[in-house]
């Protein structure tokens, strides 16, 4: 979590292995991360898997202060639907579920958020 916090541009997925919709999204994000790398996209981006399944609700204490730290990821343990933040200098951007996107949309949504 502190290499995320630490990082300048963080894609970070956070998932429960209990949910259908975080299981479908775990495909699509993995497949868009490693395009993302292999096309070489910029601007280059440090991705990370954020597994919530045990944490639901007794998160490390890192992770609760982050989750605690923005009121629109206090849902993330709970929520099952394979969320995707993006973090820009350790600061949050933006979330979405995952289960309902495309590559093509999270790669839209990266640079929308990084820029191009």
């Amino acid at each position: 979590m502190q290499n995320a916090l630490e990082s300048t541009k963080a894609v970070i997925f956070a998932h429960v292995d209990w949910a259908v919709h975080s299981l479908i999204a775990r495909r699509t994000v993995t497949e868009f991360a490693v395009q993302w790398r292999q096309n070489g996209s910029d601007p280059f981006i440090d991705f990370y898997f954020l597994d919530l399944t045990n944490d639901q609700k007794n998160a490390p204490a890192y992770v609760s202060e982050w989750l605690d730290s923005d009121n629109r990821l206090s849902g993330l343990p709970i929520r099952g639907s394979g969320d995707v933040v993006w973090l820009k200098d350790g600061s949050f951007q933006k979330w979405r579920p995952a289960y309902d996107a495309t590559v093509n949309d999270l790669n839209a949504e990266t640079k929308a958020v990084f820029g191009d």
